[in-house]
């Protein structure tokens, strides 16, 4: 089984990194898209999203589901670490 992430970057406003992962021969798919722009602050705002598909029946919604809610554990946990560390 092979798993293939591609990567890409634009360096427009605001800048956008695209990742995508594909797992051959599984019907699942992943991609997530982070974009950063500036404000008129001197500060920088990120929006982060992230789409996942499992298409399995009877069980893929379930799936999906469950990968959303990990993925927005790991966001939350994420964005206090970078604010502690800023405010530090």
């Amino acid at each position: 089984m092979a798993i293939a992430i591609s990567t890409s970057l634009t360096s427009a406003q605001p800048l956008q990194i695209s990742n995508v992962v594909r797992i051959e021969g599984a019907p699942v798919h992943a991609a997530v898209t982070i974009e950063l722009a500036p404000t008129a602050a001197a500060q920088t705002t990120g929006k982060i999203t992230a789409e996942f598909s499992v298409r399995v029946p009877f069980i893929g919604g379930k799936i999906e589901s469950d990968m959303a809610k990990h993925a927005e554990k790991i966001l939350t946990a994420d964005t206090h670490l970078v604010n502690s560390l800023l405010n530090s």
